[in-house]
């Protein structure tokens, strides 16, 4: 999780922010929308770093993504019909990483799950694919 967090602090870097806590719910979600609105009525986000802030906003509820890491690679890629290969993958929905891709911008992708407990949910799913 260290290193993780070390990575995404480094992103985050990159736009000249901080992380100030890591937000692992929708109603912390929606604090951190709120904290990164006063930085923008503040005028202290760049155009780049506005664009992502925006593209959050406006699909968010599409995103079954724990930390919204779909949505940063659409936001950075820009692509539809792209491919994507998820490794565990749990059953596909829950915490996907890739649903968002696939559903809203027609990607086409491999799920890798090597926990048999999820087996079966992954199973179900297929057809999808």
């Amino acid at each position: 999780m260290k290193k993780i967090y070390n990575l995404i602090q480094a992103l985050f870097y990159l736009f000249s922010l901080k992380i100030t806590r890591i937000v692992s719910s929708t109603k912390d979600f929606f604090e951190a929308i709120l904290y990164l609105r006063n930085i923008i009525n503040e005028n202290k986000l760049n155009n780049f770093e506005l664009s992502f802030y925006n593209h959050l906003l406006e699909n968010f509820k599409n995103s079954k993504s724990e930390k919204f890491q779909d949505l940063f690679v659409d936001w950075i890629m820009s692509k539809k019909k792209g491919y994507f290969i998820e490794f565990g993958c749990c059953d596909g929905l829950y915490l996907s990483n890739t649903f968002f891709l696939e559903t809203h911008r027609s990607w086409k992708g491999i799920l890798i799950e090597p926990s048999k407990r999820s087996e079966e949910h992954t199973s179900e799913l297929q057809s999808r694919f």
